[in-house]
């Protein structure tokens, strides 16, 4: 009896312990589960907010974070937008046939200055990357690059062979500042007929945009810093002069530099030589937008790979090459034209042998 009662008292608690681990368990796993749930809300309010951020400074409203009203200037912006996102946070703008994207700090500074230009001083440089969706579909790119600039493609421009550039840098300020085209090359007014022009005028943020378009590349050669200097000095000397010769129907608050770079590296250029320091010389240009109390340009710097041949040398919206083989295939096309140009050069005229019987007769020693 006695063992019986000890076998039984011993299953007994053996029983409870069980049961009371078992509870355990579950209480602990429901409260993993409550606390994954409260992570995952949290995260969800947070991205939420954040989104909500990003959305209200890319319209330059920036309501949770800090009110534009309150700013001393981009710095103060910069340095906000980088404590809430951190420092390589990047946001893409999808379209129906491409997205842009860049860093969040740079985009929102951006819309910041081309939605209130008159308050800040020093300029403002954005660099984003252009990239289609998908890669290998051009030609419907170019559908959807031709339903929103239509005009720029069909109108005739001033001169060059720059219409398809200009037309995807509508396209892209189209879908990332929501901009309207207002007026073309041609149709753009001025006080003096010999002038410098902008490629077009847009409107985005109630503010008039007065665009130039430019493309950084040298062909069969590599785009150096002293390019780069020469490209933005020439650029923003005409996008100056433009302004202060174009009639007041059609003046411009905010004057923007769209430069299509074909690598990165052309971007990083471009952007050093904006920062003016003790190595390199400061753009002079700059110093007439201080001096004639014109608010400071918007550069923005946008490279691609996939339509270079679209955009540098203005070919058909074609399927383009992979990016590796891009220079392969340039190389083959200067190939092909170096032995063009030397079958259609004339032959170099040679006197004929002097025959063995006659060397008496002529001088066949070298002289």
């Amino acid at each position: 009896r006695r063992k019986v009662l000890v076998r039984k008292k011993g299953r007994a608690t053996s029983e409870a312990v069980a049961h009371a681990g078992s509870g355990c368990g579950v209480g602990m796993a429901t409260t993993k589960k409550k606390k994954k749930k409260e992570e995952s809300v949290t995260k969800s309010r947070g991205r939420s907010m954040s989104e909500e951020i990003v959305r209200d400074a890319w319209r330059g409203e920036l309501k949770r974070s800090v009110s534009v009203e309150a700013l001393a200037g981009r710095a103060l912006l910069s340095a906000a937008l980088r404590s809430r996102f951190g420092e390589g946070s990047w946001t893409t703008w999808p379209s129906e046939r491409f997205s842009v994207s860049g860093r969040t700090a740079e985009a929102c500074v951006a819309s910041w200055h081309a939605a209130s230009p008159f308050k800040a001083k020093d300029v403002i440089v954005w660099r984003n990357e252009f990239t289609p969706r998908p890669p290998k579909r051009l030609p419907k790119l170019y559908q959807a690059v031709r339903k929103s600039a239509a005009p720029i493609v069909d109108e005739p421009n001033a001169g060059g062979s720059s219409e398809q550039s200009e037309a995807v840098s509508f396209a892209t300020l189209a879908v990332v500042f929501e901009a309207k085209l207002v007026a073309t090359e041609m149709a753009v007014a001025y006080s003096w007929s010999h002038c410098k022009k902008i490629d077009y005028l847009a409107v985005a943020h109630g503010k008039t945009l007065g665009v130039s378009v430019t493309r950084a590349y040298r062909h069969l050669a590599d785009f150096e810093a002293d390019d780069a200097r020469r490209l933005l000095n020439k650029k923003l000397l005409g996008l100056w002069m433009a302004r202060r010769c174009v009639s007041p129907c059609h003046a411009w608050d905010l004057g923007v530099l769209h430069v299509w770079c074909a690598a990165p590296a052309a971007a990083d250029l471009l952007a050093a030589q904006l920062r003016a320091g003790p190595t390199n010389r400061p753009i002079w240009p700059l110093r007439l937008f201080a001096l004639a109390d014109m608010p400071p340009p918007l550069v923005i710097l946008t490279h691609t790979s996939h339509t270079n041949h679209v955009i540098f040398k203005n070919e058909a919206w074609l399927d383009a090459p992979a990016a590796s083989s891009f220079a392969d295939a340039t190389r083959r096309a200067r190939r092909a034209r170096q032995a063009t140009y030397a079958a259609l050069a004339p032959h170099r005229w040679t006197p004929p042998a002097v025959p063995r019987h006659l060397h008496y007769f002529y001088d066949t020693s070298p002289s």
